[in-house]
């Protein structure tokens, strides 16, 4: 039933408010599921779904064992669907403004400590093309805390290796200026060299990262890739790529920089979204302490 109007509205999410791919392909998914259960339900008018209907969807997920998070995750998506719909005069109200989102319990993020990161870039040690380009992917995601969306959208006229910064385009096509350290400034030459190689009898691109085709290189490339290299610190589970944003964050933390200025370099809206980095950081001075202290255990 609702085919056309999912069309819209992620045509809508990756024109004006510049949602990344991999984040439109989970909001399409989680609205096709909606979809099925409207139509298992024998609903045939969008207007017969009240925010009732809707608990019972969420109630339908913790059912089937969905975690709080991913149905806290459905029901921002069906949230923002309706009030695209409401906007847009195809329905009179949103009926999830009703619908309470599930309680969260806080949980830290996953971060990789120093030497762990220095042994996941370490790890890319050939001079091909692709280890070459792949070693400049973690330097950049680790110097700067970019999300992987925004890293694949950078274009060679974003990045000033004089200056050492780079323009980075986020949320809702939020501009903001990242710094660009002296390793990941060296990646970067290195693979500028390797990438005009490539594209020497290729079609000139203003993308900055090329998959081997000389195509803009995608989210899904750039988790891949991640999950290549990080065998080589297989202790460690549920990593991704935004491992790394989490990273750089509780590296910048720990070692005395400003929380307002971490804010700005993550293109957080609310400071209240970069605190979570605060307690990370406790806990890992907490664990430096038991291990040195005499007195500590």
């Amino acid at each position: 039933m609702l085919n056309k109007r999912i069309d819209d509205f992620i045509e809508y999410l990756k024109n004006e408010k510049n949602y990344s791919a991999y984040t439109c392909l989970e909001y399409r998914e989680d609205l096709l599921q909606f979809d099925q259960f409207i139509s298992r339900s024998h609903i045939d008018k969008l207007e017969a779904v009240d925010h009732i209907f809707i608990r019972n969807f969420l109630g339908h997920l913790h059912e089937r064992q969905y975690a709080k998070k991913s149905i806290a995750r459905k029901l921002a998506c069906i949230k923002s669907f309706f009030k695209f719909l409401t906007r847009h005069g195809l329905v009179e109200s949103n009926p999830a403004d009703y619908v309470s989102t599930p309680r969260l319990g806080k949980t830290l993020p996953h971060f990789l400590y120093e030497d762990e990161m220095n042994k996941l870039i370490e790890s890319i040690d050939k001079k091909d093309y692709a280890s070459i380009r792949n070693r400049a992917i973690l330097e950049t995601l680790y110097s700067t805390g970019v999300r992987v969306s925004e890293l694949v959208g950078m274009n060679l006229n974003d990045i000033d290796l004089e200056e050492g910064i780079a323009r980075i385009f986020g949320k809702g096509k939020k501009e903001r200026i990242v710094a660009l350290g002296s390793k990941c400034l060296e990646s970067f030459r290195q693979y500028l060299m390797k990438r005009n190689e490539l594209l020497a009898k290729k079609r000139s691109t203003e993308a900055l990262f090329l998959n081997q085709k000389g195509e803009r290189l995608t989210d899904r490339g750039v988790r891949y890739i991640f999950e290549t290299y990080i065998k080589t610190i297989a202790d460690k589970k549920k990593l991704s790529p935004h491992t790394i944003r989490h990273t750089f964050a509780t590296v910048m933390l720990n070692n005395g920089c400003d929380l307002r200025i971490v804010q700005e370099l993550l293109g957080h809206v609310s400071l209240s979204t970069t605190q979570i980095y605060t307690h990370v950081g406790k806990k890992h001075l907490k664990s430096i302490y038991e291990k040195c202290h005499p007195h500590a255990n």
